[in-house]
């Protein structure tokens, strides 16, 4: 009877928070039902990369994109800044991330890279990526490094890109460190090819991510751990992957005599604290770095309503009657691109 009255008290529980977000068959908040899971089987404009596990293709453009907007992909498999010729004046600026520096929802002209070249004046390669972590962005900036020699390197992560440094599948198969021995030792190597199983029964967790009531329970207790459905995770060492990779890129950019700049992007949701953590940790590694936080939370005045405020730096809408807030908008990589050329000692409005 007890048993009988527990699971019919989490059934209505259940039931309850399913019409409270849209109806008894709605997804829960944050999960990605509907959305293509295998990037390379989507209509991202990505190719598989053995060491990568993907990259953006090289010379897609004018397809359609999941931000309907224009997204073309240069013959050497950077985005855009769509503005014809880029300028001339010495050796490029490459910037490396997630889907924050490749600029989703966002058309070419309008990425932060974009708006960077036209502060600076000089070439901005935009290498940044939907989807990465840490770990990818480091491994493409250090292909890039080799073939463009740069000037400037710049390293921008979101916090996500810490957890993500501890899944092997996110998305798509994907590259990953652990630490053994105390030394970063890359894995996954080559990167299985898409379409390749996880092995495994994962039938009952992608079940238990359906659930409203799991989800809003293990989103408190572990919320980095429960993620992405049918995702991988490795290890629980995000944090302190990323600090050795830091110190890995660094390292790497000295010796090849390239300015490396760390910026930790600042977005309303995720947890914060891995990101300020991993600033701390650069600028007493004697690394560059700048966290957006407190400027980009400046831009956003207390006294206007939710849309109006977010929608200063970020694109927002609302789905089923909650808020949805979303990449940075044009207004937001605009201002991300000041903060970074005020940083690299050019003249700006600010």
């Amino acid at each position: 009877m007890a048993l009988l009255s527990t699971c019919l008290t989490l059934l209505i529980i259940e039931g309850a928070l399913r019409v409270r977000h849209g109806g008894l068959t709605s997804a829960p908040p944050g999960h990605y039902a509907g959305m293509a899971l295998e990037i390379l089987r989507s209509s991202y404009p990505a190719t598989y990369d053995p060491l990568l596990g993907y990259k953006p293709e090289p010379g897609a453009a004018g397809r359609e994109n999941p931000w309907k907007t224009t997204v073309t992909i240069t013959e050497d498999g950077f985005r855009s800044n769509g503005r014809g010729t880029p300028p001339t004046g010495g050796p490029p600026v490459v910037a490396v991330g997630d889907s924050f520096t490749f600029g989703d929802e966002v058309s070419d002209g309008e990425t932060w890279p974009a708006y960077l070249e036209q502060a600076l004046g000089r070439p901005v390669l935009n290498a940044g990526v939907f989807g990465y972590g840490l770990d990818q962005a480091v491994l493409r900036a250090e292909a890039i490094v080799e073939t463009t020699r740069p000037a400037i390197l710049i390293v921008s992560i979101t916090p996500d890109d810490i957890a993500r440094c501890e899944y092997s599948y996110r998305f798509a198969w994907k590259p990953y460190f652990d630490l053994a021995g105390g030394d970063l030792v890359l894995r996954n190597i080559p990167v299985p090819v898409p379409g390749t199983p996880a092995g495994g029964d994962r039938l009952f967790p992608t079940l238990l991510r359906r659930s409203h009531l799991v989800s809003m329970v293990v989103r408190e207790l572990d919320p980095d751990r429960w993620a992405i459905p049918e995702s991988i995770r490795v290890h629980d060492d995000g944090l302190e992957v990323s600090k050795r990779l830091l110190d890995r890129i660094a390292g790497f950019g000295r010796e090849r005599g390239v300015r490396v700049v760390f910026m930790a992007q600042w977005a309303p949701g995720p947890d914060y604290r891995k990101a300020r953590a991993l600033v701390a940790h650069a600028r007493e590694a004697g690394i560059e770095a700048l966290d957006l936080e407190r400027p980009l939370n400046r831009m956003l005045p207390p006294n206007l309503d939710e849309v109006a405020r977010w929608g200063r730096l970020f694109n927002v809408d609302e789905e089923g009657g909650r808020l949805r807030i979303g990449h940075k908008n044009p207004q937001g990589n605009k201002a991300v691109a000041e903060i970074l050329a005020e940083h690299l000692g050019a003249p700006t409005n600010r």
